[in-house]
């Protein structure tokens, strides 16, 4: 699934703007709005579990390769990582452009916060701005595989989105998720009671 890819797919995510910190301060917590279904908790490979997700880290070059083609093809594959933002005032702007789309109106779900803390700031990739992406991609746009130096246009469109990933989809503690207001970002729940609730009703 990971390989060069001839074609290039634009993102899903809106540009919200504004300019670019020059000390972004770190991320406290990553904003996302979930999937009604929850199908967004889960990750399904076509090929038997990926190598990577049991051991790279942020330490490794390859990442760099699999975070390139996350972001770039993330609309039209599962990407193995969550993707989200880093502020309330980013996520309403990207729940507002996904009420555009009928597919995201009929499964746009709860609006979430994830504490980065407890789920260890080594598991987030801040592509949010160009300081937090340059201590990422440490050798630009050139200095990685030759995969990441023909993706790494989609560096900027995170950029500009105010894109954070999380490792990994599928893996991530869900005690670090937090149900937020959508009117007012305030925590108003654990996301498992809300899990929780729905699975006593389903049962």
């Amino acid at each position: 699934m990971y390989h060069r890819s001839r074609s290039r797919t634009r993102g899903s995510q809106p540009s919200t703007g504004g300019s670019q910190p020059s000390n972004p301060p770190l991320v406290k917590y990553v904003w996302r709005v979930m999937r009604r279904d929850h199908d967004d908790l889960r990750y399904e490979h076509q090929e038997p579990s990926p190598w990577w997700r049991n051991g790279l880290t942020v330490d490794d070059d390859f990442l760099r390769h699999v975070v390139v083609r996350a972001i770039g093809y993330g609309s039209s594959e599962r990407s193995p990582f969550l993707h989200g933002c880093p502020s309330y005032g980013t996520l309403r702007a990207w729940h507002k452009m996904a009420m555009g789309s009928e597919f995201q109106r009929t499964q746009t779900g709860l609006m979430v916060r994830i504490d980065v803390e407890k789920i260890g700031r080594r598991n987030i990739i801040d592509l949010s701005n160009r300081t937090s992406a340059g201590l990422f991609f440490t050798k630009g746009a050139d200095g990685h595989t030759e995969a990441v130096r023909q993706g790494f246009h989609f560096v900027g469109r995170s950029e500009r989105n105010y894109e954070v990933l999380v490792m990994w989809r599928g893996l991530v503690d869900l005690n670090a998720f937090e149900v937020v207001d959508g009117n007012t970002g305030i925590p108003t729940c654990p996301l498992l009671k809300v899990l929780s609730s729905e699975l006593a009703d389903d049962g």
